[in-house]
């Protein structure tokens, strides 16, 4: 197998949920993906566990040569599953992908995600966008997300695991998708976690 999708969600948010594991069933259908894909959720309660161990608990139950972290309140792009399983056959060590952000709804802006960026935000062509390096959005080979693991919190470990992976170096090889990939969808209120 190739692929394995790993989604930390709380029971409050199962609307949310099944509407992104619809969408995610619906691509690997469509590109007969069943044998290399896997979906793994973890959805215990607000409380009970931080989004970081949620994160270590999905990495270990992993089977698959990459892992893909989708949060539960974002949708991934119409052709998502297609692109980076195409571009994991070349065999990299993570994935440079590119999406769309926006804040409870509105104020699409773009966004890239790749080894060479730095954590900023940068005006391209008049517009604001978000430049990211390699991070938990970002399909990468299991091993390496294995060796940086996640801090036991349920703020910032994110931004704290893609710190820890840029500057481990682990990162050496990438296969960028010109596609957009992923829409990050920032609330500023409902906060579970």
């Amino acid at each position: 197998m190739m692929l394995s999708i790993l989604i930390p969600t709380v029971p409050q948010r199962s609307r949310l949920l099944i509407q992104l594991l619809d969408e995610l069933n619906k691509q690997i259908q469509d590109c007969s993906a069943f044998d290399v894909v896997e979906i793994i959720t973890d959805d215990a309660p607000v409380g009970s566990k931080s989004t970081g161990q949620k994160r270590n608990d999905l990495l270990d139950k992993a089977n698959n040569k990459y892992v893909w972290f989708i949060d539960d309140d974002d949708m991934v792009m119409k052709n998502a599953i297609r692109n980076i399983l195409k571009a994991l056959n070349q065999n990299p060590d993570a994935l440079g992908i590119n999406g769309i952000i926006t804040t409870d709804g509105v104020n699409p802006k773009k966004w890239y995600i790749s080894k060479d960026l730095e954590y900023m935000a940068d005006t391209i062509n008049g517009n604001e966008v978000y430049l990211r390096p390699t991070n938990h959005i970002t399909p990468v080979k299991k091993e390496i997300a294995q060796a940086i693991r996640f801090e036991h919190k349920s703020n910032f470990e994110d931004y704290e695991y893609c710190m820890k992976l840029k500057n481990a170096g682990l990162i050496k090889t990438e296969v960028k998708i010109d596609e957009p990939v992923y829409h990050y969808q920032y609330l500023s209120t409902n906060k579970l976690y």
